[in-house]
């Protein structure tokens, strides 16, 4: 699925869940605009795991003065949440267009599996 599409299928249920909650329009634009960890882990295809190594090996980064792994994110009321700018430029930064450039797993062995 491509990631417009994910954004997308995204959106639309957050819309139907504020349409069944009757969320006031001020909280629904906050909402549109934050993402939890598993929302933002769903958008990118990772898992909401992979996003919580991602910030821990950021913060140690950051320490020593290195850029952080994965999309940036916010603390409100002490949980982490991802604004959704953020995160479509994070996947236009690294993402791959069209199949260009070379992932782990389309490097192929000689006896046919992947390393």
């Amino acid at each position: 699925m491509r990631w417009a599409a994910r954004f997308s299928a995204l959106e639309a249920r957050v819309a139907a869940l504020e349409a069944e909650l009757r969320v006031r329009p001020v909280v629904r634009e906050v909402r549109q605009i934050l993402l939890t960890p598993p929302q933002a882990a769903a958008a990118i295809g990772r898992k909401p795991g992979t996003l919580h190594g991602w910030r821990v090996a950021s913060r140690e980064l950051l320490k020593a003065g290195r850029d952080p792994i994965g999309p940036p994110w916010v603390i409100v009321r002490n949980a982490i949440h991802y604004k959704l700018a953020d995160v479509e430029a994070w996947v236009a930064k690294v993402g791959v267009v069209n199949g260009e450039g070379r992932w782990r797993a389309d490097i192929r062995r000689d006896d046919g599996g992947t390393r």
